[in-house]
Order: structure tokens, then sequence, then C-alpha cells
């Protein structure tokens, strides 16, 4: 697909040694990264809550949209334990019925 994979791990024993979002920021300060915010581009992303809030932030800040999996939250999967539901700034959502991808845009942390 010509995607140029970075790996991240946080004792360093594949690719980069600390945290995606650390890597992450290290790249769009670069001149490759320049190069990737004068493109069309998204940032993907799924993990634990902390690392996905990060994501939101560094998206915000360099001007790129990005998606996120809360898939995390999800319960019963129907909408009905009331597990799942996250505040938007639409209001409130569920993740397993109204996710569990959102735009970073429209969650309010």
């Amino acid at each position: 697909m010509g995607l140029d994979a970075k790996i991240s791990s946080d004792d360093g024993s594949a690719g980069f040694k600390g945290k995606v979002t650390q890597l992450l920021k290290i790249i769009l300060r670069t001149k490759e990264g320049r190069k990737i915010r004068n493109k069309e581009q998204t940032i993907y992303a799924c993990g634990p809550q902390p690392m996905l809030r990060e994501i939101s932030i560094i998206s915000k800040e360099y001007n790129i949209p990005a998606q996120i999996s809360l898939d995390e939250y999800m319960a019963c999967g129907l909408g009905v334990c009331l597990g799942c539901m996250i505040q938007t700034k639409q209001g409130q959502r569920f993740v397993c019925k109204d996710g569990p991808v959102f735009e970073t845009s429209e969650l309010s942390w």
C-alpha cells in the first residue's frame, strides 16, 4: 500500500524506545513530518484511553484529523447497560451503537 510503518515499544525491544505518542510527535516535528502535514492525512488509532487522549491532543496541535476506536468501553454491545456511554460535543453517545470509531474533534475529553 506504500505505507511507511514505524514501530514503537516502551523498552526499545522493537523500533523506537518510548511511547507511540512520543514517536508521533518526533515525526511530526521533522522534515518528514512537514511533508506529511502538507498532504491530506488522517491519524487512526486504537489502544488505551490515555494514549487516545494524547493522540487527540497531537492531532489538534498539528491540525491533522484523527479517528480513534473506543471499543474498550463496550459491555453489552446493545446500548442497554449504558456502560459505553461517552460525552461528545453532540451530547451523549453509545460506543457500541454510534461507534466504536469516533473523530477526535467530536469528543469531549
